[in-house]
């Protein structure tokens, strides 16, 4: 097997061990003034966001979400202002 195929695996096996970044974990990492360039980084791309801007603000409401977790964050020119945390109840813990 080429190195460079066998690299591609193991990097997708890796990938595929790591699991939803959706958890309590990384919620708590989010912090009220945080730009929203940093969530992205620890959540990814959200699922949905809608948009609003009144005057010189902008408001921003991205959601975060899998089978069993929903990580909702209200942004305030690109900054966390509001974050939410919800777990279905037939979920497991982490």
């Amino acid at each position: 097997m080429r190195p460079r195929l066998l690299s591609l695996l193991v990097i997708l096996l890796w990938l595929s061990a790591c699991g939803s970044k959706l958890n309590e974990e990384t919620f708590d990492r989010i912090k009220n003034g945080m730009p929203k360039e940093e969530v992205i980084a620890i959540l990814g791309q959200p699922t949905e966001t809608s948009a609003l801007q009144l005057g010189g603000l902008s408001g921003t409401s991205a959601v975060w979400e899998d089978d069993t977790t929903r990580i909702t964050i209200q942004f305030i020119n690109d900054k966390v202002q509001v974050k939410q945390f919800t777990r279905s109840e037939n979920s497991p813990t982490d």
